[in-house]
Order: structure tokens, then C-alpha cells, then sequence
């Protein structure tokens, strides 16, 4: 794939910004210099990994936003009931039609930062979230399921997982 571009590197370090400050109280102070150290390693290491930059691409015909406000009623495995969920897409591409701009797919990005997780240990712990999204994503784009895929994207060490097979737009 092509070199990262500032979208790409934008992206990432907002995601290791946003779980940086989630443990903040733990690190920044006591170790600032280490928290610094470890987030430029986590976005270099995620920027010079070819399968991130591959899910990154967006192709021609399609929008990218990053932080994307969410907000979705969801019923949850561990808890019954329908709850309403709130929470920030790192990165939502919306595929549109060439000829009509009628939004045809999407894929959902979402970075995590679990230490030492594999593509097996990232589904298990976030794909509900990310199939949350999804759905949630599908619906206010009168788009089926099937054509929203999900990606998490590990960043420590860099893993991707593939919530649905990519059926994206050249």
C-alpha cells in the first residue's frame, strides 16, 4: 500500500490520545515521559503496518469521518434488556454509488489498545461493541447489515480483525 497519509497518522493518534487518557490517572503522573514514549511507539508501530494502512484506504467514492458520535439502543449478551448506548466510531467510511452518491456500504474502525492481544483475544472482547456500531451505522443508512463491516484494530502489537469480509468499492 501507499505511505500513510496525515488523515491515516490523525486517525491513530487520536485513538491512542483517547486510551491514553482513559488510564491517565495511572500514568501521567508518575510517568508522563513513558506514556509519551509508548504512544509514539504505538503509532508508528500502526503506521508501518501494511494491513492497517490497507483498512485505512478509503476508495474513491467514499466519506470518512473520524470520532464519529454514536449513540443506539442495543440489548446486551450479559445483561438483559434494551440499553442505550453512547459512544465515539473511531473511523466510519460510508462506500457511496458512482452515479447516484446513494450510500452502498460501510466499514466501521474501531482501535483498541489492549496489551498483547491477538486477532482472536480483540473479537472476543470488543465485537459486540463493534457489531453495536454496525448496526447502528446500517440503520441510519437504510443499508443492510451484510454491507457494513467491522474492523477492530489492534494496536499493541498491531492485529486486525475482521468482523465481516470487506466488500468494498474500488
Amino acid at each position: 500500500p501507499e505511505p500513510p497519509d496525515q488523515t491515516d497518522a490523525r486517525t491513530v493518534t487520536e485513538a491512542v490520545a483517547r486510551a491514553a487518557s482513559e488510564h491517565a490517572e495511572e500514568v501521567i503522573p508518575t510517568q508522563p515521559e513513558q506514556l509519551c514514549e509508548e504512544a509514539t511507539e504505538l503509532v508508528l508501530n500502526a503506521l508501518a503496518n501494511n494491513q492497517i494502512i490497507a483498512v485505512l484506504r478509503a476508495g474513491a467514492h467514499t466519506s470518512v469521518r473520524t470520532e464519529h458520535p454514536i449513540a443506539a439502543l442495543a440489548t446486551l449478551d450479559a445483561e438483559p434488556g434494551v440499553r442505550l448506548i453512547n459512544g465515539f466510531i473511531d473511523r466510519r467510511h460510508i462506500h457511496t454509488d458512482p452515479e447516484t452518491g446513494t450510500p452502498i456500504g460501510g466499514t466501521i474502525i474501531d482501535f483498541k489498545t489492549d496489551k498483547d492481544a491477538d486477532d482472536e483475544t480483540l473479537r472476543e472482547r470488543h465485537s459486540g461493541q463493534v457489531n453495536t456500531y454496525r448496526r447502528a451505522v446500517a440503520a441510519a443508512y437504510s443499508l443492510p447489515l451484510h454491507a457494513v463491516d467491522g474492523v477492530i484494530v489492534g494496536l499493541a502489537p498491531p492485529a486486525i480483525d475482521q468482523l465481516a469480509t470487506p466488500s468494498r468499492p474500488a
